[in-house]
């Protein structure tokens, strides 16, 4: 239910491209990743946020949509929260090092 435009009426503005950047750099860090989905009320986005995923799992994954540069005030609020929360559930979790 965090894809951007998903019939969900979702709080989250997640692109697609972004499950699979996950996936891509969880690699770096877990031996084993389980994916699974959860909602997906618009299936198209169910099949690109998969789609991406198992190219990030794979390593293959195409960087050439992601902007060059990105200002501050192009991040939205909540996406910095979420970022932070999910780095510390990370790092106590996985004990993964601060940067």
């Amino acid at each position: 239910d965090g894809v951007a435009n998903d019939k969900a009426n979702n709080s989250t503005l997640f692109s697609t491209s972004l499950y699979g950047q996950i996936a891509y750099e969880l690699r770096s860090y877990c031996d084993h990743i389980i994916v699974t989905t959860e909602g997906g009320y618009t299936t198209s986005f169910l099949a690109d946020g998969m789609n991406s995923v198992l190219h990030g799992l794979v390593g293959s994954i195409s960087t050439d949509h992601y902007p060059t540069d990105i200002t501050e005030d192009q991040v939205l609020d909540t996406t910095v929260r979420t970022v932070a929360s999910t780095t510390s559930d990370l790092r106590r979790v996985y004990d993964f090092a601060r940067d």
